[in-house]
């Protein structure tokens, strides 16, 4: 069984960006994916033609999914099908590890080999099947990410955010994405049971400015030119 986590998210400036990893420094350890912190993240997202996933999160739906290919760092070695699901304000993520080419099958709309990848992937295959699930977008970030073992504990910083519709280059060394024009940064703080009352208090004064914000609508909205 799959355990669902606490998750929340704040809208940073990028002055308090800057504050914010000054106090967490010295209290946690940089997350596994990069030594010094920082590391690039690079997202394919999948939707419907009716843009449901899009806009049961525009309309703040109580019980919601999306699906994504991600892979950190340029580094297309490692790739993941990832399942967000949301309901009753917690979350949970379920992933399958996909090649390069089992990737490239995808974008070349060549589903079977996923019926051989266990639930998730027979999920997925009906999904793009029944539902016609299609790349819609790629959304490109900045990450800083640290994680405290007590309470699975994970804090991340997003800025410096980017996307393409050029979804048949997920695989490709050279993205050609735009910026979307966001000085702020995205603060998400996720645990299982409780939050350490240490980084409480390292939070206290963020904790205010919560958050619907999703990097997914807000790129479909710079991509299809609205005010989503």
């Amino acid at each position: 069984m799959i355990k669902r986590r606490h998750e929340y998210k704040y809208k940073l400036e990028t002055s308090e960006a800057v504050i914010l990893k000054g106090r967490l420094d010295p209290l946690l350890a940089y997350d596994k994916h990069s030594q010094d912190g920082y590391y690039e993240v690079c997202s394919l997202y999948f939707d419907d033609p009716d843009d449901n996933a899009l806009m049961a999160k525009v309309n703040g739906l109580n019980r919601r999914a999306k699906y994504r290919l991600r892979y950190y760092d340029h580094d297309i070695s490692y790739i993941n099908l990832e399942k967000k699901h949301k309901e009753n304000g917690l979350g949970q993520k379920t992933k399958l590890r996909l090649s390069k080419d089992e990737v490239q099958a995808l974008l070349d709309h060549d589903y079977s080999f996923l019926l051989k990848k266990g639930d998730l992937g027979i999920e997925f295959y009906a999904k793009l099947k029944s539902e016609l699930l299609r790349p819609r977008t790629i959304v490109v970030y900045r990450r800083l990410a640290y994680y405290y073992p007590l309470g699975n504990v994970r804090i991340t910083i997003d800025d410096r955010l980017k996307s393409s519709l050029d979804v048949r280059s997920f695989l490709s060394p050279i993205l050609h994405t735009k910026p979307l024009g966001i000085n702020e940064a995205v603060l998400e703080i996720k645990y299982d049971d409780y939050l350490p009352s240490f980084i409480q208090k390292a939070l206290h004064n963020i904790k205010h400015n919560t958050t619907a914000f999703s990097k997914y609508a807000k790129a479909r909205s710079f991509d299809r030119g609205d005010k989503i």
